[in-house]
């Protein structure tokens, strides 16, 4: 009697263990786009250029072009960009020289950041919310979310709900930082309070 208990315990542990991992061979891929790893990146430039995050005149999407080392170092790109999104576009600009509109951004980078900023400010984070975001993309209930990333280093999953809570303590903690309000509403002028 026990043997066979045994054997229905062993069958069944294959079952489940076969089902799980048929299902994730079989998900959307995920995790593709590691906002995370984009805090390596930031911390690299930030001791290189004395504290500092890149910035640009031309705007801050051409501000992360300032990562690559030349129009080949695109390494980066695909932590700057977001879900579905191959990072083609900042690619093309690295190589002809093109202003990168923000518009076609999929990930927003707050340029005129310091590593003495603030460290709860948003630094990148995604332009649209993803259910899962990019880390539990494809697992069934996931609620849509954006993933964030701040000065300090840590990572956040905003949950759609969350949303306009964040985007308010956002913009008084760039204010705090001296950014004007027009300024501010280039990052989040599409997320009114």
């Amino acid at each position: 009697m026990k043997k066979h208990r045994f054997i229905k315990l062993i069958v069944a542990s294959g079952i489940v263990v076969i089902s799980i991992v048929a299902w994730f061979m079989s998900r959307p891929k995920s995790h593709q786009h590691c906002i995370k790893s984009a805090i390596f990146t930031l911390a690299e430039y930030a001791s290189e250029h004395g504290g500092e995050y890149p910035k640009s005149e031309k705007g801050w999407g051409d501000a992360m072009l300032s990562f690559a080392s030349g129009p080949d170092d695109t390494g980066w790109v695909r932590y700057f960009v977001g879900v579905d999104d191959d990072g083609a576009y900042l690619i093309r600009a690295l190589k002809t020289g093109e202003d990168v509109m923000e518009d076609r951004c999929t990930r927003i980078y707050v340029q005129g950041l310091t590593e003495k900023s603030s460290p709860g400010i948003a630094i990148l984070f995604d332009r649209n919310s993803v259910k899962g975001g990019d880390h539990f993309r494809g697992l069934p209930g996931q609620k849509p979310l954006r993933e964030v990333i701040t000065v300090e280093g840590s990572h956040q999953m905003i949950r759609d709900e969350q949303w306009h809570s964040f985007v308010a303590r956002q913009r008084e903690l760039l204010k705090d930082e001296g950014f004007p309000e027009d300024e501010i509403s280039r990052y989040y002028g599409q997320y009114q309070n």
